[in-house]
């Protein structure tokens, strides 16, 4: 007799199916029959059927918040929807804008703001202790136990970092009246510490486990739990080093009430769960896991686009999907050892976890659902009825934090099998518990032929920021050391030197530096001269070839030159790293560009035959400036010697042993005797002297207005023997404005205003110096800009 053997895939997803279908029986009862449920579930049918108005609608009411004056909320309503019938409008919202065309842009302002007030209060429990504690009453009284998000990131400042960390404690008092065990806080971690960076992870740990102290404790005695939240990808090293830090602290390490949250949308996810079962079985108190799917995508891949990273999160909604589910099998199998939270709308993910449960004869109180304030309500109920544990998402605090968020979870419960979109679209009820099936797709097509920018350091894994300390340990080491001039491919002495101190400690020596003289410039413009046929005669393609050289040579030194500059310029990791990345890029492209410019060009007229092409002018004097020591020397010097001319570089004094360390290294890629040298000197006496000189052809600078004028005054001055016009290229310093208009988000705006101000010190020409206001923006904008800019650590 034949037998067939059971299919465990097959009674899995019957099983999924028999407890969806009993979920949304379930949730019949509960279906809201409401003006306002009927105006969301239209709106959010919007979102999902047409991208290009869910792009619109969400970016303008990101924006909205910001607007002070009611003719920019009309004006941009109308560059956003041409017709106001297209963003779907409660009935009195769309009988007031008809009037408000009649009366003016006060009435149509009046009722956008209602409904997008409508809109926020349908997810949010308002700023107001009362309301707060009324609302979570309600759902209390429902049986919903609940979370509380105080809505806010990305704090600009210590002190909106204290108003943030305050403000949970001032609800902790209004709560004490009643403590609840079930009642849980939700923290982001980038409120607690202004510029939460993956490279200081330990710094940053510390800190903020002295802040949230006071905090954890005050919670832990009200049986208040606290879970953290996962932001973007830049902050999960930190935000994951800081609970493994909670998790064995003395004070905490026996309290079960600690809980963190995890994105599947995170190719890395299921990694970062095994670290954290593996971390539970360590500590032997269980704590809690949200499994969530993630609400950062967009931000996450353009990112990653826009540095040429690997992109962290799945492109396919069907691979979050079931990479969500992978971890939620996981998760749960995991407990009692952890306590998982399966926090989801969507109805697949949610059946499957009563499945699950069930499988693996979970106990109600070993595990919960956790769901969203005002999205799904009647599925809510319907779980709670259903006899599971159900927790709230409940945010509350000011508005304009709160549309950021809005705006992130309206995108979240867009997803294909979201059951938002269940409801409003009325999908077959087998397509909604369908196993994800993830297209196959052919690879990405490889990127053309030619320059691409090397990818900055994301700083996102530990063992980077640990080769990128030992490199700067290992600078350390050779630091002292003496470089003297090149000229005519040999290394010369000077009985003056130039020393160079680390402008972070005055005391400690980078190195010193030849100094030259007048006599000296003079043997280095001979060498140049006379170096000059030969190299000018030699094929583009071959001088290039010396470049790309040189860029595979600084590529394979990146985190030495780095530290370099950090110890000699006084450079931030990210600022150095940035500069070497920039340096190679210069070497790549110009060796792109003088290939390109040596093909030449026909140029066609009747009767003739014309060549239009370019050639070499002769002795080049490179001057470049100290704040970018590498990237701007590289530039200038490669620039001048792939197009076929001779170099001098004349470093700044403040920065000169990195750019006796490129001239090595260029050295070593083959350059010619002659070709390039090196010559360290004061700028009054040795830099005048080669600009004045008449063999010079050229002079490119990089450096300060008053000092640009004067080199080009003594340029245009002809000198006894000279029989050319010099040519200068000149980059100069100047006043940086940014502009900020109406729409602009404040805290995006500040966060940008502050790197490029601060950034460096400030110390380059690009550094914002002037912010431009337009409009009525100033009162709620300069307070927070001046606080930001008061912080000690912006650079």
């Amino acid at each position: 007799m034949h037998t067939t053997p059971p299919n465990p895939q097959s009674d899995q997803e019957a099983r999924i199916r028999q407890h969806g279908d009993a979920l949304l029986q379930a949730a019949e009862a509960f279906e809201p029959h409401n003006p306002v449920s009927h105006w969301l579930q239209s709106l959010l049918s919007r979102l999902h059927q047409n991208p290009d108005f869910r792009i619109r609608a969400l970016r303008f009411v990101d924006l909205l918040p910001a607007l002070q004056e009611d003719a920019e909320v009309v004006r941009l309503f109308d560059e956003y929807f041409s017709d106001a019938q297209e963003f779907p409008l409660p009935r009195l919202g769309r009988l007031a804008i008809r009037s408000g065309r009649l009366l003016g842009p006060h009435q149509l302002a009046a009722a956008i703001r209602k409904a997008i007030g409508l809109l926020s209060r349908q997810f949010m429990a308002g700023r107001e202790p009362t309301t707060i504690r009324e609302t979570l009453s309600g759902l209390q009284r429902q049986g919903r136990l609940v979370s509380l998000d105080l809505l806010g990131e990305l704090t600009l400042s210590h002190r909106e970092a204290d108003d943030y960390l305050n403000g949970y404690l001032q609800l902790l008092d209004v709560l004490s009246v009643q403590p609840d065990q079930s009642l849980q806080l939700s923290l982001k971690p980038s409120s607690l510490l202004p510029r939460l960076l993956p490279e200081r992870v330990t710094a940053n740990t510390e800190v903020m486990v002295k802040r949230l102290r006071p905090l954890l404790l005050k919670a832990r005695r009200q049986g208040v739990a606290v879970t953290l939240d996962m932001e973007d990808s830049e902050r999960r090293p930190v935000i994951l080093a800081l609970f493994e830090w909670l998790l064995f602290d003395p004070e905490f390490r026996d309290w079960d009430g600690l809980g963190i949250a995890l994105q599947a949308y995170l190719r890395q996810g299921g990694e970062d769960l095994e670290q954290l079962i593996e971390l539970a079985g360590r500590r032997q108190t269980p704590f809690a896991i949200r499994l969530v799917r993630g609400a950062y995508w967009d931000q996450e891949v353009v990112k990653a686009q826009q540095n040429g990273w690997p992109i962290p999160v799945w492109q396919q909604q069907a691979e979050t999907d079931r990479h969500y589910e992978a971890c939620l099998q996981r998760l749960l199998a995991a407990a009692p050892g952890v306590y998982p939270a399966i926090a989801s709308h969507n109805l697949r993910s949610l059946a499957l976890g009563m499945a699950e449960v069930e499988r693996l004869g979970l106990a109600t109180e070993q595990f919960e659902f956790q769901m969203l304030y005002g999205m799904s309500t009647s599925y809510q109920q319907a779980l709670v009825k259903l006899g599971y544990r159900l927790r709230t998402y409940l945010p509350f605090g000011e508005p304009i934090p709160g549309m950021a968020y809005l705006v992130r979870r309206l995108l979240e419960n867009a997803s294909s099998q979201s059951m938002t979109r269940w409801q409003v679209t009325n999908e077959d009820a087998a397509s909604c518990f369908a196993p994800p099936k993830v297209e196959t797709r052919l690879p990405a097509e490889r990127p053309e032929a030619g320059f691409q920018n090397t990818p900055l350091r994301s700083w996102l894994k530990p063992d980077e920021c640990q080769a990128f300390q030992h490199a700067i340990d290992q600078v350390r080491g050779q630091l002292g050391h003496h470089y003297p001039l090149l000229i005519d491919g040999e290394w010369r002495d000077t009985a003056a030197c130039i020393a160079s101190f680390n402008p972070a400690d005055r005391a400690q020596l980078v190195g010193t530096t030849a100094c030259a003289s007048q006599e000296d410039a003079d043997r280095a413009i001979r060498a140049a001269e006379a170096a000059f046929p030969s190299w000018r005669e030699r094929p583009a393609e071959s001088r290039a070839e010396l470049l790309r050289k040189s860029a595979d040579l600084l590529a394979q030194r990146r985190d030495e030159f780095a530290a370099w500059q950090i110890l000699e310029a006084g450079k931030g990791w990210r600022e150095a790293d940035a500069d070497v990345c920039e340096a190679i890029d210069f070497l790549r492209f110009y060796a792109d560009e003088a290939e390109r410019l040596a093909a030449g060009a026909s140029v066609k007229l009747p009767g003739e035959h014309n060549r239009y092409f370019y050639q070499p002018r002769g002795v080049g004097v490179v001057i470049p400036p100290w704040n970018f020591p590498l990237a701007i020397v590289t530039g200038m010097l490669s620039a001048t010697l792939v197009t076929g001319n001779c170099a001098i570089l004349k470093p700044a004094s403040d920065t000169p042993v990195i750019a006796a360390r490129l001239v090595d290294l260029m050295q070593q890629a083959g350059f010619p005797a002659g070709v390039m040298n090196f010559l360290p000197g004061p700028g009054e006496v040795v830099g005048d002297y080669l600009v004045r000189h008449p063999a010079v052809h050229l002079i490119a600078f990089t450096g300060s207005l008053a000092v640009g004028q004067g080199i080009l005054r003594l340029a245009a001055e002809p000198r006894p023997g000279q029989r050319h016009i010099k040519r200068v290229v000149a980059e100069l310093g100047g006043k940086n404005a940014i502009i900020v208009d109406q729409s602009a988000d404040p805290d995006e705006a500040i966060d940008g205003i502050l790197k490029s101000a601060f950034g460096f010190q400030g110390q380059k020409c690009s550094a914002c110096s002037r912010v431009i206001l337009v409009g009525g923006s100033i009162c709620a904008f300069q307070p927070a800009l001046v606080r930001g800019g008061g912080e000690p650590d912006h650079g």
